[in-house]
């Protein structure tokens, strides 16, 4: 269980570069060839996203946040979206390698932190109605954030709240509890430590190929299920592909100007849309009354170098295809979607993965 501890991070925003040491060297690998002091320790950092681990020399005085600092010249994550661990539980900048009890050989984890940012959900009955959503969190990931605030409950299975609205054929919601009007339910959740250790499970001799459950913490995208595209293609291929997926133009908007800062940092992008039954497993949602339809819409998206562009070459030629491919993959029935004769449940939201 992670120490219930205030977390401040020290890493410096001005460079990303440590100050000079003789403690750390980020670039140099420790090999056998190295020879160190009976004082300096030879450690690795397993990166959880990628999977490939940095080796460091430290020494036992070294303090976590140095490391930190490390890691973020290597990778480019910035401190506050690290999160680093030692035999399972999580340890906090000001800690060092000697007061954690590392020995030389030792592995720390690092985990980057990944926000499911801004999923909205629209709830659309035929006719005036009270409607019950129930929202869940598999433990890989924790709300940061709610609107209308409701209480956030742990379970067993992660976590859970509960919001009770007044809906209104056009949308407009009034939370019954403090009356108050929306226009839809609005959720954020950051990624945590939780089953880091595990590794992922292993697909079944001889089993039917299923598309795997959304991890959050495990999140990642490579050429063969994305496509690639320049930067100042991305807004008329976001908006035709979200057309395709049946949301309407309020929702196409809001989820394209939410999302275009932080898509305008890169040159090029990768991304994808997770088909709705790999990312109901990571946040189940349950309503009451059931509603006729329900579309559940979410981006995966990263940066990518031009220097990196010959790895995702697939990705680059399937950014051609028709975007009502999406329809298939994400497994939404437009028709029902807008339908305004039925109850129908729509959500946005992505997630951009760091690494």
């Amino acid at each position: 269980m992670e120490r219930e501890r205030k977390v401040v991070s020290r890493c410096s925003s001005s460079s990303s570069e440590p100050e000079p040491t003789q403690e750390v060297k980020a670039n140099e690998p420790a090999t056998p060839s190295q020879p160190s002091g009976n004082d300096t320790l030879k450690i690795s950092v397993f990166n959880t996203a990628t999977e490939k681990t940095v080796e460091l020399k430290a020494k036992p005085s070294l303090k976590i946040q140095k490391i930190m600092e490390v890691l973020k010249a290597h990778y480019g994550i910035p401190c506050d979206d690290q999160r680093l661990y030692y035999d399972g539980e999580r340890v906090l900048p000001d800690d060092t390698l000697g007061s954690l009890g590392v020995e030389n050989g030792d592995q720390l984890e690092l985990m980057p932190v990944l926000k499911g940012a801004k999923p909205v959900i629209y709830l659309y009955p035929t006719t005036a109605t009270r409607i019950s959503t129930t929202l869940s969190l598999v433990p890989e990931w924790e709300f940061s954030a709610i609107y209308p605030v409701v209480p956030a409950k742990s379970t067993e299975n992660g976590q859970e709240l509960k919001w009770v609205v007044d809906a209104q054929p056009s949308g407009i919601l009034t939370e019954v509890a403090t009356g108050m009007e929306v226009s839809y339910l609005y959720w954020e959740a950051e990624t945590t430590g939780k089953g880091l250790v595990s590794p992922p499970l292993s697909p079944i001799p001889g089993a039917t190929t299923v598309e795997a459950p959304f991890v959050p913490n495990r999140a990642s995208l490579d050429s063969k299920d994305t496509v690639l595209l320049e930067v100042a293609k991305i807004t008329p291929y976001l908006d035709g592909a979200l057309k395709a997926l049946g949301l309407h133009v309020e929702a196409r908007t809001s989820f394209v100007t939410y999302w275009l800062p932080t898509l305008l940092k890169h040159e090029y992008v990768a991304l994808r849309f997770l088909p709705q039954s790999a990312y109901e497993h990571a946040a189940p949602l349950k309503i009451d009354p059931i509603p006729d339809v329900v579309s559940r819409i979410f981006m995966l998206f990263k940066g990518v170098d031009k220097s990196d562009l010959a790895v995702w070459s697939e990705a680059r030629e399937r950014a051609v295809e028709d975007v009502g491919r999406w329809t298939d993959v994400v497994g939404v029935d437009v028709e029902k979607v807008q339908d305004a004769g039925l109850f129908r449940v729509i959500e946005w939201g992505g997630m951009e993965v760091l690494v």
